[in-house]
């Protein structure tokens, strides 16, 4: 996953009722995290919104190239 992916929320994570359920957003930021375990963080906009993921909660639906 890298900053301009298509990307939404992954089948496994069901957080109805959140402004970003079944809407398509643009990965911003892709940050590794340097803590005891290595978690990767997504920035992703959703409707002009930054939310923040781990890499697992997204699928990536078109890639940029």
């Amino acid at each position: 996953m890298k900053v301009g992916d298509l990307v939404k929320l992954a089948m496994h994570k069901t957080r109805k009722g959140m402004p970003y359920d079944n809407t398509i957003g643009v990965v911003i930021k892709v940050e590794q995290m340097r803590l005891t375990t290595n978690l990767t963080i997504v920035k992703a906009v959703f409707d002009g919104m930054p939310y923040t993921f781990s890499i697992g909660d997204l699928e990536v639906i078109s890639e940029n190239r």
